[in-house]
């Protein structure tokens, strides 16, 4: 009864001091895994070392596959996290181990004393032996596990170093390479300094030459202005000189078509007068023929007469003053006609130089030929000249001919002139 009695209460002292040693070394494995460490999970009576080595193993693993911050305040704060694991870890470590021992003697003296209180007798006794053989087996395995929880938790730290290792040296040289950036940086901007007080002085310089070239063109332009309006105006006075010539030749050729009209009028007029003056010598010719036709058969007759006087045969007295009356009437009819032919020619020659008279001047104070010269161009004189000098030729021609046509056409007033010298 009294062993049956203790027992359970050796028992539930164990199974205290066991909890209490389950929760110190859970309590001192989340201290040594730091914060943001997955704590162990409490170790349960009977389990495996495999089980624990699988535990530990996914935790290291865990660890290894964190993800890494590449910003610098991830870095820093996650140097500052494994520095602040690496140095309490040892102290954690070395109190844990501490611990162990103290954890024995604690419960080797709750149980010496549970002992020498509760088991007095033999079976007590071997009951209490065995439960602190039990105890001392369960407090074996926990340290055994503890010692793996410290290895595992080296190993931890190991790889905690080697990560802090690395990223250190990856925070260095992220630093360097900060600093030929912002050095790059610096020279960049400096270079992009330059590069615009260049460009803000050639630009400058540009727009200063191109001021300078814009006053220029200004100037230029406006010479050339002055220039064009000095030769606008030049040209309206030339123009206006021009339309003055244009109108004095205007009316010069106005003049000289109203010239030339009443020249051509004057020309029609004498040819008029001409064709009258032919049609009045070609009666007076027929006339004269007719008449010299009349003498010369009177001159036959009067030469037959006198053939027969001179071949001795008597004329009759009656006959002598009918002869003479006759042959003087022959001889004044050769006069008149010596005179009409040579009035005639003076006809025509008289209208030639009237003709020429009208040619060179108008009367009755009217504008000279020499006038009208003066205010025609020098090509309109020469139009005019050459077309008074084909009037003149045509006129000329047409006197010569009308001479000619006469000389020509009266030989017989030369034999009646010569056979009335006979005749005298």
């Amino acid at each position: 009864m009294d062993s049956a009695l203790g027992s359970p209460s050796l028992n539930q002292k164990n199974t205290n001091s066991s909890s209490q040693c389950s929760s110190m070394s859970d309590g001192e494995s989340y201290e040594c895994l730091g914060e943001g460490s997955p704590a162990p999970s409490p170790v349960v009576k009977g389990e495996s070392p495999g089980n624990l080595l699988k535990r530990n193993t996914w935790s290291r693993s865990s660890l290894r596959r964190t993800p890494t911050n590449n910003s610098s305040g991830g870095d820093v704060a996650l140097g500052r996290r494994w520095g602040s694991l690496r140095h309490s870890s040892g102290k954690r470590i070395n109190a844990n181990g501490a611990s162990v021992p103290s954890g024995l003697c604690r419960s080797a003296s709750f149980n010496s004393s549970g002992r020498s209180s509760n088991c007095g007798d033999p079976d007590d006794m071997y009951c209490s032996d065995a439960s602190l053989e039990e105890d001392v087996m369960g407090l074996n395995r926990k340290v055994h596990m503890l010692q793996q929880q410290v290895s595992a938790l080296a190993d931890t730290q190991n790889t905690s170093d080697d990560r802090y290792g690395r990223v250190r040296h990856e925070n260095a040289l992220l630093q360097a390479r900060l600093m030929i950036l912002e050095e790059q940086v610096r020279e960049e901007q400096a270079r992009s300094e330059q590069r615009l007080q260049e460009e803000q002085r050639r630009h400058k310089d540009l727009a200063s030459r191109l001021e300078r070239e814009k006053q220029l063109e200004l100037e230029n332009s406006a010479i050339r202005l002055q220039a064009a309006e000095r030769r606008v105006e030049t040209l309206d006075e030339e123009v206006k000189r021009l339309r003055a010539q244009l109108e004095r030749a205007a009316e010069s050729r106005q003049v000289a078509e109203d010239a030339s009209h009443e020249a051509e009028i004057r020309a029609q007029t004498l040819r008029e007068q001409l064709l009258e003056t032919q049609e009045a010598a070609a009666k007076t010719r027929i006339a004269l023929e007719q008449q010299l036709a009349d003498t010369a058969q009177s001159l036959e007759e009067a030469r037959l007469e006198a053939a027969e006087t001179a071949q001795g045969r008597p004329v009759s007295p009656g006959r002598h003053p009918e002869l003479e009356e006759e042959a003087r009437y022959l001889r004044e009819e050769v006069r008149t006609l010596k005179e009409a032919l040579e009035e005639a020619q003076a006809q025509l020659l008289g209208r030639g130089l009237e003709q020429g008279r009208n040619l060179l001047g108008e009367p009755q104070g009217g504008p000279s030929l020499a006038d009208e010269l003066d205010e025609m161009s020098s090509d309109k004189v020469r139009l005019a000249l050459r077309e008074t000098q084909e009037v003149n030729m045509q006129l000329r021609a047409y006197i010569d001919g009308m001479l000619l046509s006469i000389v020509e056409n009266y030989p017989q007033l030369l034999e009646v002139k010569t056979a009335a010298g006979s005749l005298k």
